[in-house]
């Protein structure tokens, strides 16, 4: 049993513990080092994959992507646009000879949310139609969150892409991966 004393001790500690103050794990964007004070657009370059992960080497790939990333002070934002340039796609393995005849990127635009060390981006979603002759005629690809990791957190110079999600089209697992350059190199980042 316990005495009043040790009781009393015990229920200050609670009520002190309980009484702090919560910490965020959400980070914020900066700007040439500091908190971002308005809506900044951020135009970046690169290229994306996607993979079947139970197809090994079985690839699609677009060497030209254009992505438009809206900031928002305290962490926040979208990602307005994700163009694939239909000439920079190939593909490997199953893909190997398969064009990209046309795309969309539905849900546009994807909530971006800023975390300690990363920026997430939720609910992208990737249609490809590929031209006649491939194994495929489609691929819906659907990523709950997509994970964009920068080179340096102060001073991003570059994104990489990953996530997994799935082809609706087929219900094949897939991953995606890439990178992303800002095109204002070392004037954002993020805390």
């Amino acid at each position: 049993m316990l005495g009043k004393a040790k009781l009393a001790v015990i229920s200050m500690a609670a009520v002190a513990f309980l009484a702090m103050p919560a910490t965020a794990s959400a980070g914020v964007w900066l700007h040439e080092g500091v908190e971002l004070a308005a809506i900044a657009n951020v135009e970046m370059v690169g290229s994306v994959e996607f993979e079947f992960t139970m197809v090994p080497g079985t690839k699609f790939i677009c060497g030209e992507v254009f992505a438009d990333l809206e900031a928002k002070p305290g962490g926040g934002g979208g990602i307005n646009a994700f163009e694939r340039e239909t000439l920079s796609c190939g593909g490997e393995g199953l893909y190997e000879g398969c064009t990209l005849a046309a795309h969309s990127e539905p849900g546009l635009p994807w909530a971006v949310t800023v975390n300690e060390n990363d920026v997430s981006v939720k609910n992208v979603r990737l249609n490809y139609v590929f031209d006649k002759g491939c194994f495929l005629e489609e691929a819906q690809v659907k990523i709950p969150t997509m994970t964009l990791t920068p080179d340096n957190q102060e001073a991003i110079t570059e994104f990489t892409i990953s996530g997994e999600g799935v082809d609706q089209s087929t219900l094949l697992p897939v991953k995606i991966s890439g990178t992303l350059f800002p095109a204002e190199a070392e004037t954002y980042g993020i805390e």
